[in-house]
């Protein structure tokens, strides 16, 4: 499962952020925001939600934080069979099993 960022959060990867419940699943009437490097996410409409980074990774990308990623597809949607890789810091994303598909931090 991939975790939401809380409001406030700063130093979160550049892109396009969905704003999500406490699980990550849909709200209504969300809002999606663009982060540029070293910005800080918004509050939240609703306390307890959080955002979700909707651009993946790519294969081969290097200099992200350590942790576990997970394979998702070209828009962010999860696969049926997860793959699950853990990175240290200065690692490279490995391939993906399927051209298009990206990386998300869990």
């Amino acid at each position: 499962m991939v975790k939401p960022f809380k409001p406030g959060t700063d130093n979160v990867p550049p892109g396009k952020y969905r704003e999500v419940g406490p699980r990550g699943g849909r709200i209504p009437n969300e809002r999606i925001v663009t982060i540029d490097e070293g910005d800080r996410l918004p509050p939240t409409k609703k306390a307890g939600d959080g955002w979700l980074h909707m651009t993946p990774h790519k294969s081969g990308t290097d200099n992200l934080p350590a942790g576990k990623y997970i394979e998702v597809g070209p828009n962010g949607e999860k696969l049926e069979k997860e793959h699950i890789i853990s990175i240290d810091r200065g690692d490279r994303l490995p391939p993906v099993k399927k051209a298009g598909n990206g990386w998300f931090r869990m």
